[in-house]
């Protein structure tokens, strides 16, 4: 009987390959700054450096593309952010339940947040799944 670990299936066109104090690595390039990943598109940089920059339109963009799920990883600390930041109303053809509830065609959504490295495991569990992710991560200068 093999009892030998099978390699991980990743089902996106990204993956975070590695990251540390303070560096990202997707499909092993190298990222120091914080940034935007999904699981269909290229990292792109996000200007945010800490939590109280944070604001209803920057997690906004993190819905731009309708994933499945929405992270933000608040940096070193897990952050809590508030609820009226984080939660959107979605409608119409890309709510996936207005099929289902005619009469109501709006849903709340929600972006999830953890410390960055938290978001990182978490990215790549919901990418070996097959969910379409999208986390904004913030990078602190670590001392």
């Amino acid at each position: 009987m093999n009892s030998g670990l099978q390699p991980e299936i990743i089902r996106g066109k990204y993956s975070i390959t590695s990251y540390g104090e303070s560096f990202i690595e997707v499909n092993k390039e190298l990222i120091t700054t914080s940034c935007i990943i999904s699981t269909d598109n290229k990292p792109i940089p996000w200007h945010i450096t800490n939590v109280e920059q944070i604001s209803k339109q920057e997690v906004e963009k993190l819905f731009e593309n309708n994933p499945d799920v929405v992270l933000i990883g608040t940096g070193k600390n897990q952050i809590m952010l508030d609820k009226d930041i984080l939660e959107f109303e979605q409608k119409g053809e890309s709510n996936p339940l207005s099929l289902l509830d005619s009469s109501n065609p709006g849903m709340v959504v929600r972006a999830d947040c953890m410390s960055t490295h938290a978001a990182c495991r978490t990215f790549n569990v919901l990418v070996a799944e097959g969910r379409s992710v999208v986390t904004g991560l913030i990078l602190e200068k670590f001392t």
